[in-house]
């Protein structure tokens, strides 16, 4: 009398089988369309974690670095602190209608697409779902400004020596600078 039902796999197929099953799917099909979809998820991902606002917060500033000089020739003076907000404002909202989410997700899932696997950015949705890669992304401004600070202190320690080193290699790399001097 059978109770069990005897396994007729030799072992060596049993435990292919079991490996493939314990590993979860395979990896995806790298397909463009596949690489698309999922750089489209990826840029939603950023968007939701203010990554388009920071993108024109960015481009607002650099427009009133730009903008400003001439402003402040037609003017004939410099820009106040509140008139400086006004133009980044203006040139914030000018932007957005440019620069708007469906814009910004096609551009960046352009470039995502371009350099990550599906799988890869599925790793990349993933982390940045989490707690900890929101986290990240809403701090990436300040981070940068963090990670600028500290590299400027770091270089501004020994500043002299510093641009004494750059100029040096300069001169040599470009020899008319020293007839400049």
């Amino acid at each position: 009398m059978r109770l069990r039902p005897q396994l007729a796999l030799p072992l060596g197929t049993l435990m292919l089988i079991i490996t493939a099953c314990s590993q979860g799917p395979g990896p995806s099909p790298d397909t463009p369309e596949l690489r698309l979809e999922k750089a489209r998820e990826m840029a939603r991902v950023e968007i939701a974690g203010g990554g388009l606002d920071m993108a024109l917060d960015l481009g607002a500033e650099l427009g009133v670095e730009a903008a400003g000089v001439n402003l402040e020739a037609t003017l004939g003076r410099e820009l106040t602190g509140e008139e400086r907000a006004a133009a980044a404002a203006i040139i914030r909202a000018t932007i957005a209608e440019f620069l708007t989410p469906e814009a910004w997700t096609e551009a960046v899932a352009g470039v995502y697409a371009a350099h990550f696997s599906p799988d890869e950015l599925d790793a990349a949705i993933h982390f940045y779902s989490s707690p900890t890669g929101a986290k990240i992304l809403s701090l990436h401004a300040t981070l940068n400004d963090d990670v600028g600070a500290a590299t400027e202190a770091i270089l501004g320690a020994d500043l002299e020596a510093f641009i004494s080193r750059v100029d040096e290699a300069l001169a040599a790399r470009f020899p008319e600078l020293k007839e400049t001097s």
